[in-house]
């Protein structure tokens, strides 16, 4: 008699975990889950980063405005993700769907911090980048759920610059 029912399978290798990073605090939770993973796997990390900057309208000098602000973009990502211990890190220009589902061919497993559900201005659809890449990415994706709790970024050496947000959550933090 045959028998229907599947057999077990081996569990994937997890060799290189890759995570989507922008310095927000869902990149920030999705990479302490990626460091917990590749702690337990014994994996390497991967982080990238992808700058997309606002559309810019059909303006004959948009070019020249564009090339210079993702220059300037590229800088500060790449300064960022330096600041980021014990992983291998590249700041791309893109489309950030596009750019995290190619990098999951790069990697054995995505992480990815939960993304707002809303379609913006600036979107072609409703679907958030994280649903997109469950779709598209050629590897597995683990979304980390937003936290409902305030999460603190490493601290900033002082006198280090940086967004009101940051800068209030470093208050309510006690740093």
């Amino acid at each position: 008699m045959l028998s229907s029912a599947p057999k077990p399978t081996a569990p994937l290798p997890i060799a290189t975990i890759g995570v989507g990073y922008n310095g927000s605090s869902r990149s920030i939770q999705a990479l302490a889950v990626g460091r917990e993973l590749a702690a337990a796997y014994g994996a390497r990390i991967h982080v990238m980063e992808v700058v997309c900057p606002a559309r810019v309208s059909n303006d004959p000098h948009a070019t020249g405005m564009l090339s210079g602000r993702v220059d300037a973009l590229l800088r500060q990502a790449r300064e960022r993700l330096a600041g980021l211990d014990g992983v291998d890190s590249c700041a791309v220009y893109g489309i950030a769907a596009d750019e995290l589902a190619a990098f999951g061919e790069e990697v054995d497993l995505l992480v990815v911090g939960l993304g707002s559900h809303a379609a913006g201005w600036h979107s072609l659809a409703s679907a958030s980048t994280s649903e997109y890449l469950q779709r598209h990415a050629p590897c597995p994706v683990l979304v980390v759920p937003r936290s409902s709790r305030l999460t603190c970024p490493e601290p900033r050496a002082p006198g280090g610059r940086g967004s009101w947000r940051a800068l209030r959550r470093a208050r309510l933090c006690g740093r």
